[in-house]
């Protein structure tokens, strides 16, 4: 085998691989011969079909199988012998006949991992978010704890639903006059002013009383999610079954009991521990982030796109999973090239993470241990989670690589850090979904 490497760039190689007539000839030799042994024709005892017969009906075939085999071993061979770090798919450009006398001969273009330069990786000055529980955190989270306990009850003194109320409704949409499964619901509950139902639905329902029925007109908007409805006009049968309201509870003791706690201050103190320790991950986690794009910064390389690409396509199959039970984003009028695209620069800088990380735990000789690896999954699972069951789980879902990974990158970045100096930034913030529940 002759292997001719050309360089089309820092991260993209074009090998033109040429194949003897000997390997040729053995390989399409071996290629009949296991035909042979499976074929059954009229008139021939089985494994004795002679080899013109099999050319006469299943040359196609055979060099097609030969031709399959021989580029994917020889490109194997090629690959190793000249040392390339292939990432991503090989675009081979292979003829389709063969001639055994000729040989064979084809080209591949592949994208390689880059050549890192390591210029500096540490000493720098990295900004860490400051941790401050305020009393505006706290007082944020009990009225999510109030919320939680609150309960619905029958509205008095009016009859007609108002903004903020919650009421039931039972529905039926039609378009064009047909009826549609999606634009249906029985006795189903929302609160109005919460903008989960479309504008022109929830105008056309505050102001109905219970039992009211009335056909309502709903224009939806040209950017619809769902495709199949954007720009149309529905009408909409809607009866409204039940209004009712939020009644809070107090922020005094007693919430502190619903919550398994003795007074208030007992709850308020859980709560802001609760705070301060999802502040201090949020500030490391910031830190880490602004130490990497540091390193990104002055250490810079091309990234191949095959890997972005492909980190695009786990992040679509992370978002099914979490966000739509594993289906397709289009059957819920998500355009997925548009899913895709919104993800470009998270891809980008996690799987140029990955290179530069990968390279400085080499050149400096970072290595996880067992100890390290444990210590990891707690933190992930939690500090009980059982490891012996969760790494057989990881063993059996192909996952546990890709958490060596994960693991080994927060050592490099934890090291990296050490011999930085922490400044203080902005305060940090938390969302407002955070912390539902006090205690979580």
């Amino acid at each position: 085998m002759k292997v001719t490497v050309r360089e089309e760039g820092p991260i993209r190689r074009a090998l033109s691989i040429e194949i003897s007539p000997e390997e040729v000839r053995r390989e399409v030799n071996h290629a009949y011969a296991e035909l042979a042994k499976k074929v059954r024709m009229p008139g021939f005892r089985a494994g004795k079909v002679p080899r013109q017969v099999l050319e006469q009906r299943f040359k196609p075939q055979v060099e097609a199988d030969a031709i399959e085999t021989l580029v994917q071993q020889s490109f194997s061979r090629a690959v190793e012998e000249n040392k390339l770090a292939v990432v991503g798919d090989p675009a081979i450009e292979a003829p389709g006949a063969i001639n055994p006398a000729d040989g064979y001969r084809y080209e591949v273009t592949v994208e390689i991992k880059p050549t890192i330069t390591l210029n500096r990786i540490d000493g720098f000055e990295i900004q860490r978010p400051v941790v401050e529980v305020t009393a505006e955190d706290i007082n944020a989270a009990l009225k999510r704890v109030q919320s939680k306990h609150a309960e619905l009850i029958p509205v008095e003194g009016r009859d007609k639903c108002q903004e903020g109320d919650f009421v039931n409704i039972t529905f039926k949409g039609t378009i064009d006059g047909k009826a549609d499964d999606k634009l249906s619901g029985e006795d189903e509950q929302f609160e109005l002013g919460a903008n989960r139902l479309l504008s022109d639905l929830e105008k056309g329902i505050i102001g109905m009383t219970v039992g009211e029925t009335k056909v309502i007109p709903v224009n939806f908007p040209a950017d619809y999610k769902a495709k199949d409805l954007a720009g149309k006009l529905a009408m909409f049968e809607t009866t409204l079954t039940s209004i009712r309201k939020r009644q809070l509870p107090e922020i005094d003791d007693s919430l502190a009991r619903a919550e398994e706690y003795e007074t208030l201050d007992q709850l308020k103190e859980r709560i802001g521990a609760d705070i301060r320790k999802a502040k201090e991950q949020m500030a490391d986690q910031a830190a880490e982030q602004n130490l990497i794009r540091r390193i990104l910064d002055e250490n810079p390389f091309p990234t191949p796109d095959s890997m972005i690409e492909r980190r695009k396509d786990a992040m679509v199959d992370e978002f099914s999973r979490r966000y739509i039970d594993g289906k397709h984003p289009s059957e819920f009028g998500i355009d997925t090239a548009e899913l895709r695209n919104s993800y470009h620069a998270t891809a980008l800088f996690n799987v140029q993470t990955f290179l530069v990380l990968e390279v400085i735990a080499e050149k400096e000789q970072i290595k996880l241990d067992d100890e390290g690896f444990d210590a990891y999954l707690k933190e992930v699972f939690g500090e009980n989670a059982n490891l012996p069951k969760i790494k057989a789980f990881l063993h059996r879902s192909n996952q546990l690589t890709a958490h060596l990974n994960m693991a080994l990158q927060q050592k490099v970045v934890q090291t990296l850090l050490g011999r930085c100096k922490l400044i203080p930034g902005e305060p940090v913030k938390l969302p407002d979904n955070n912390l539902d529940e006090a205690g979580e």
